[in-house]
This record gives structure tokens, C-alpha cells and sequence, in this order.
């Protein structure tokens, strides 16, 4: 009997539970939607009828080193009933992982009620909504298993729950019972463990992104702090408050009068405690989402004589500096790269200062060298500090690109580079290759200005003679090694095909990016064998006509290279692959 019970209330249970999941799945089935682009997908949640909708950073980023707020240019969000639209991005943020995207539509969307992520405990009932492996509408459940995880090297607290997240499921509410959101879904860990970025967090950011199209942090700069458990206040003879591990020398925080070893115990009237990691993740974060020049008033307990005594101290709240190495800001410190010469340089920032332990805080980083590169031959590592080069001084972005950009239009041979590493000061010459010294490349393009500039940049910087044009007429004025085009551009029947016979013909090589492969069209039979790819948006036409459409980002076969477009990146590695053919290309009539 007692079995016969024991079963009677387990089923019960399940039911109870499966008809809340049904209830909460009709409550909020109109506000989640799933996002997809090329590069991939995620779900996310309507917080306004006007359109607007929370998402994973991640979910739109680029993740560009050299152009870290590079997101997605074409984002789908597809609503519950299929219907779909072109969202922009309003602001995204990498940690914490939250982007904000608007959509246009004329009737107004069902929005999710916002829960108090504060009033979490764990063990209560969750449910996490998404598009896990493109697959729409899934809703899963579990318990939250714990409310405040701090070990996993996040800017904020996020909450660990049973409920399965897989790829996809990036971005997507976390409701509670009640079927409000209380957490953005960020990913899966292992053993089935999921986590989620607190609501409240995701909705501070949301009010970033409006005011500002980023998320502004605040600081007092530069200091380290650290929780005060139980027994290190015990030690101290103090309460459990924030406390100071290390003031920079000659910092601001420094300046207004804050020492090694004080303890905070109030900012701005309200009593700071770091009693737990969870209770200075709290801190931290109610620091550094204060307004920039505003005043900011700390009450410490500091020891003179012996004794503990009560001070205050008092600033004005600086906008904190990208600290990717803390894992604050990632992705907002933008990387300078050269590929001609195998580099990257970054700005020297407060936090790679002491983190690499760098000899001074004037100059360029090298944050990146490439084996085998003429920066890597010449003996420059990663972390050494750029001073001078060609015996101008380097001070920061401008000058240091001006300077490299100098040199390489000149052609010049050699360039000569003072760095310092450690207390040690070296001496380098780096010896410069011109790949395409000599060659002649046409592009004609009525494209995006700023993509047009990016490619007529780099072909000259590595020595290629570039002429622009907007007319295929421009082809008969000289002979060229490589020809581009880019943009939308419309010849008529007749010049496309003289134009891709000539350079089928001269085996001349021909670069095609975006919509632009389309003029294929036209071309001689034997194009139809090389492997190509274009805009997956425009490809059918292409395969239907029976060409060898791979869809990869860029493909290169002999002096055919064509490429999506679809981002900086990809116009990157695509210019990468056409001056590579170029450099090798072996003009027929020699």
C-alpha cells in the first residue's frame, strides 16, 4: 500500500508540474524568438512591444580583434508565428554577455514580464526557452542550482541551473514559475550544467545601450580589492567590509587619498560589505554602474598607531579602461595588424600595464607576432613595448599607424624599431617584402567607401600600383594583374562578357566579393569549373546554372577568388587570398 502511495504522489507531482510548463510555455511562447545570422544563431526575448530584444553579446559580435565592435550586418529575428525581420543592433556587451537589438514592426509585440533576480533562491522551479541547435519553441526545466556562482571568471554573478542549454539556446530568457524572466541564458557547462546571467544585470545593460550604444563602466582608477571573509576580518579586528590589497602608485585612487590595507566599510552612504565573493560582486558592480564625473564618497577604516580609525575619502568617477586580461571589456580594445608584416600592436591600457608587467605606460603593446614573419625574424616578441620606429616617437594609435603606413606606401626596405622589454632596451631592424611591388591592380567598385578604402589600403601597403574606377571602360586602359570588383555593380551583357573573357584569356586574376559573382553570369563556360562562393542570399542562381558553388567564406581557385562579404573579417581573409594569387600570377606573355 504504502508503495501504491508513494507512486499515486510522484505521478501527481508530475503532472502538476508538466500542466505548469504547459501554462507557462502558452504565457510566453509570444515573447521569445530565435536570431539568426551567417556567422550564428540564438534565441532571445521581446522587452518591449516596440520591438526591442535582449540577447547574448555573443550571439551578434564578430568577435574582431581589429574592429571589436563589429557585429553582424544582416541579423534575423524570427517571432513565434514565423514571421521574420532585419534587427539592428542597439549595443552588446561581452561580459556581461548581453546585447540589445530593435526590430521595426507596426503592431505592437507581446513583451515578457521582468522578475526580480534578487529573490532567486536555489532550489526553486526554472525554465529555460530557446532555439537550442536551431531547433525553435523548446522549452526545458529544472531547479536553480545555485544563485550566486563567482568561479567562472565573470564580471558578475550568474545563476547554475539544471535546466539543459545547448548551442543555441545562447541568449534566451530563464523564467521562473510565475513565467517571468529572471535570467538571460548564456551557456552550457559540462555534466549538464547551465548558467544564466541575472536579470537585473541584462536590464542595466539595456538602459546602457539606449544612452550610450555601450556599456560605460565606472571606476576610481587604480585600485585592487578583495572580499573580507569572516576569519581575515577576524584577523584584522575590523568589520567585513571591502578591502584595499593595492593602490597603483601615482593613480588617481592614489591621489584622493586611499591606501594599501584600508577597508571600506561605506560608499555613498551605503554600508559596503564583502562578507562573501557574492557580496563583492555586488559592490563591484554598483561601483562601476555610477555615473562618470560624479562624486563618489568612501568611508574606510584605516590603521594608524595601532588602532583602526574612521576617515573618508572622496573623488570624481573616471570611465574605466578596457581591461580584456581581467576579463572587463572583452572585445573593446581594438588590435592595429599588419599581415605583411605578421603584427598586431594594441594600446597600453592601465590594466595590461601591471598585468604584463610593462616597463613604462607610454607606447604600443605587441599583442600578436607571427612565426616566421618579418617582425618575428627581426626578434620582436609579444609584450615588448614600442617606443620609437624610424626614430619617430610612438605615443599612441595615430602615430603608430601613420608611422607603419609611412614607411610601407614608400616602399621603403627597412625600419627600424626601439623597444623595450623588462629594464632592457633592444635595437631592430625589420626587413620589409613588398609582395606585390610592381604589380597593377584595378578595382572598380561602387561599394561601401569605407570597405572600398580598406582594400585600396592594404593592396598598397604591400606595394601594388591601385587604381579605382567605377566603369568596366577603365579595364582597357592598362594591363593589369589583378582586377576587383566590389559593390553593385551592373554591366551591361555585352561589357561583362568581353571584360571575363580578357581576363580568362590573359589569366589575369579576377577577385569577386559579395553580389559581385553573379557577373559569373556572363563568363566564359570554363569559369563554371572553378570552385566559387558568393552572398548565400543570391547563390541559387548561380547553382542552378550548374557552377561549382562551395559556400565557404572565401574560395580560391587559380586566379578566381570570390568571398562572401559578409564581414570585415571576411573582406580581410578574402583580400588576404587575392593578393596571394596576385603575387604569384605569371603574366602569360612574358
Amino acid at each position: 500500500m504504502r508503495v501504491l502511495i508513494t507512486l499515486f504522489v510522484l505521478c501527481t507531482s508530475v503532472a502538476f508540474a508538466q500542466n505548469d510548463g504547459e501554462k507557462l510555455f502558452r504565457k510566453v511562447d509570444k515573447s521569445v524568438v530565435a536570431i539568426q545570422h551567417e556567422r550564428a544563431g540564438g534565441s532571445g526575448f521581446i522587452v518591449d512591444e516596440s520591438g526591442l530584444i535582449v540577447t547574448n553579446g555573443h550571439v551578434v559580435s564578430m568577435m574582431d580583434v581589429e574592429n571589436p565592435r563589429d557585429t553582424a550586418r544582416r541579423i534575423t529575428v524570427i517571432l513565434h508565428n514565423d514571421k521574420k525581420y532585419q534587427a539592428r543592433v542597439i549595443g552588446f556587451s561581452l561580459d556581461p554577455d548581453v546585447a540589445l537589438l530593435k526590430i521595426e514592426t507596426t503592431e505592437p509585440l507581446d513583451a515578457v514580464e521582468i522578475g526580480n533576480s534578487d529573490k532567486v533562491v536555489t532550489g526553486q522551479t526554472c525554465y529555460a526557452f530557446g532555439a537550442p541547435l536551431g531547433q525553435k519553441r523548446t522549452l526545458t526545466g529544472g531547479i536553480i542550482s545555485n544563485t550566486a556562482r563567482t568561479s567562472l571568471g565573470t564580471f558578475t554573478k550568474v545563476f547554475q541551473m539544471d535546466a539543459i542549454i545547448n548551442p543555441g539556446n545562447s541568449g534566451g530568457p530563464l523564467f521562473n514559475a510565475k513565467g517571468e524572466v529572471i535570467g538571460v541564458n548564456t551557456y552550457g557547462g559540462k555534466a549538464g550544467m547551465g548558467f544564466s546571467i541575472p536579470i537585473k544585470y541584462a536590464m542595466t545593460l539595456k538602459e546602457h545601450f539606449q544612452k550610450f550604444g555601450r556599456f560605460v563602466r565606472t571606476d576610481v582608477p587604480f585600485f585592487v580589492s578583495k572580499a573580507m571573509p569572516e576569519e581575515f576580518a577576524k584577523v584584522l579586528g575590523t568589520p567585513q567590509g571591502v578591502y584595499v590589497d593595492y593602490i597603483i602608485p601615482n593613480s588617481y585612487s592614489e591621489s584622493i587619498g586611499l591606501k594599501n590595507g584600508d577597508v571600506i566599510i561605506e560608499m555613498d552612504g551605503k554600508p559596503s560589505s564583502g562578507k562573501s565573493e557574492e557580496d563583492y560582486y555586488e559592490w563591484n558592480w554598483d561601483l562601476q554602474t555610477k555615473v562618470v564625473g560624479e562624486k563618489i564618497v568612501f568611508k574606510i577604516l584605516r590603521k594608524e598607531n595601532g588602532k583602526w580609525v574612521e576617515k573618508t575619502v572622496s573623488g570624481i568617477l573616471k570611465e574605466d579602461e578596457p581591461a580584456p586580461q581581467y576579463g572587463r571589456q572583452i572585445g573593446e580594445l581594438k588590435e592595429i595588424s599588419y599581415p605583411e608584416l605578421g603584427w598586431g600592436v594594441q594600446s597600453i591600457t592601465m590594466g595590461s600595464y601591471f598585468i604584463y608587467n610593462l616597463p613604462t605606460d607610454k607606447g604600443m603593446r605587441v599583442s600578436s607576432v607571427k612565426s616566421n614573419g618579418a617582425v618575428a625574424r627581426a626578434g620582436i616578441n609579444a609584450n615588448d613595448v614600442i617606443v620609437k620606429i624610424n626614430d619617430q616617437e610612438i605615443t599612441d594609435e595615430e602615430t603608430f599607424q601613420n608611422v607603419v603606413d609611412g614607411i610601407l606606401t614608400e616602399q621603403k626596405k627597412f625600419m627600424s624599431i626601439s623597444t623595450l622589454r623588462g629594464n632592457d632596451k633592444y635595437f631592430n631592424v625589420v626587413k620589409v617584402s613588398y609582395y606585390l611591388k610592381n604589380r597593377k591592380v584595378l578595382i572598380i567598385s561602387n561599394g561601401a567607401p569605407e570597405e572600398l578604402a580598406i582594400f585600396k589600403r592594404r593592396l598598397q601597403l604591400q606595394g601594388a600600383k591601385v587604381t579605382v574606377s567605377s566603369t568596366v571602360e577603365s579595364y582597357a586602359d592598362g594591363d593589369w594583374d589583378g582586377v576587383l570588383l566590389h559593390g553593385e555593380l551592373a554591366f551591361s551583357k555585352k561589357e561583362n562578357a568581353e571584360l571575363l573573357a580578357s581576363l580568362v584569356e590573359k589569366k589575369t586574376v579576377l577577385g569577386l566579393i559579395g553580389k559581385t559573382p553573379l557577373l559569373l553570369v556572363d563568363g566564359p563556360e570554363s569559369l563554371k569549373d572553378s570552385k566559387i562562393t558568393m552572398d548565400k542570399d543570391f547563390s541559387p542562381k548561380l547553382i542552378k546554372l550548374g557552377f561549382n558553388y562551395t559556400g565557404k567564406d572565401v574560395e580560391s581557385d587559380g586566379t578566381l577568388v570570390t568571398s562572401t562579404g559578409f564581414d570585415r573579417k571576411t573582406s580581410r581573409s578574402f583580400l588576404e587570398a587575392f593578393s596571394a594569387s596576385v603575387a604569384r600570377r605569371t603574366d602569360p606573355r612574358d
